[in-house]
């Protein structure tokens, strides 16, 4: 697998961990959940979203770049 296959799988993979995460921490009932693990939650659903337009960008300009 080259270096640029790797990086797309490990951006891949990044991005659905954040997802889980996200779910994970937003998915536990209000009433026992604590303050900070909600905005983990949310920081991680950003963090979701920043690594899908890194993928994107990166996918895009990988196309470019000759193996």
């Amino acid at each position: 697998m080259s270096l640029k296959g790797f990086h797309i799988v490990f951006i891949t993979v990044s991005v659905l961990l954040t997802l889980g995460f996200s779910w994970w921490c937003l998915s536990i009932p209000e009433s026992g959940r604590e303050p900070v693990v909600t905005w983990m939650g949310y920081g991680s659903a950003a963090g979701c979203v920043a690594l899908l337009v890194y993928g994107i960008w990166f996918v895009r300009k990988a196309r470019s770049i000759i193996v």
